[in-house]
């Protein structure tokens, strides 16, 4: 083999790792900027007694895509806490998040009436979500922790 055609195969593979280097930084910083932008774009008090004590409350997850790569989110799991109390949890499984584009996830819950006691009697509702997002975009597969902490307004209707 002569000297020349080793160093076009060298060339030829540093070009191909140097495009699957590439590829997997702009994934990864898809995927990472989605995950951050999502957020809780909707909270509802779908209904409220304090005798007996119940509520139901819905709760709506945007999240958005800034880049201009399609990704594509395998698995969500979501646990909900308001003012640590476990509301419940969140799931999705294979949800297509478009170039500059958004999907929303939705869940209601029934609350305990030991929480809807203390939601009474609050001013403010810290929800606390935790969870895993798993997502992919062309190649690359990820599994990113989530976390997430806002202060929520009461607001009851009567």
């Amino acid at each position: 083999m002569s000297k020349k055609l080793l160093i076009v195969i060298i060339v030829l593979l540093l070009i191909g790792v140097a495009g699957y280097a590439y590829g997997y930084f702009i994934v990864r910083n898809a995927i990472f900027k989605s995950v951050q932008t999502m957020q809780v774009t909707d909270f509802k008090l779908l209904s409220f007694s304090l005798l007996p004590p119940q509520a139901t409350v819905e709760l709506t997850f945007t999240i958005r895509n800034p880049t201009s790569v399609n990704l594509e989110i395998h698995d969500i799991y979501l646990e909900i806490y308001i003012d640590n109390f476990y509301v419940g949890d969140i799931t999705a499984k294979n949800k297509i998040l478009l170039a500059h584009g958004k999907t929303t996830l939705k869940g209601t819950y029934k609350l305990t009436p030991q929480l809807v006691i203390h939601l009474g009697t609050s001013k403010k509702i810290n929800l606390h979500i935790q969870g895993y997002i798993d997502a992919s975009g062309k190649f690359l597969f990820l599994k990113i922790p989530y976390h997430y902490e806002v202060n929520v307004q009461q607001v009851v209707e009567g």
